[in-house]
């Protein structure tokens, strides 16, 4: 198992976990039912950077998250292989 697979799962678990509530109080500021986090299927991969300028990530609904006084946007996108969660 590689690093990189590894930190995909711990990410995705992390996320479940504040989404979910398993960690603090999390509020969810999104258009739709709050207790969905939708990623996005899109047919080519993105690259993992930083930089999100891959069109995938303009079609990705963004989900705000407040922790207290910090705020997060989260975007998610998937291949068949993959998936890739933004943090803004």
């Amino acid at each position: 198992m590689g690093k990189r697979y590894l930190m995909k799962k711990v990410l995705i678990v992390l996320v479940a976990a504040l989404l979910t509530g398993w960690i603090g109080k999390v509020a969810l500021s999104v258009p739709e039912e709050p207790s969905k986090f939708d990623a996005i299927e899109v047919d080519t991969d993105v690259t993992v950077d930083g930089n999100a300028i891959e069109i995938a990530w303009e079609k990705a609904t963004e989900y705000e998250i407040s922790l207290g006084s910090i705020k997060v946007g989260l975007k998610a996108v998937y291949t068949v292989m993959d998936i890739c969660i933004l943090e803004s």
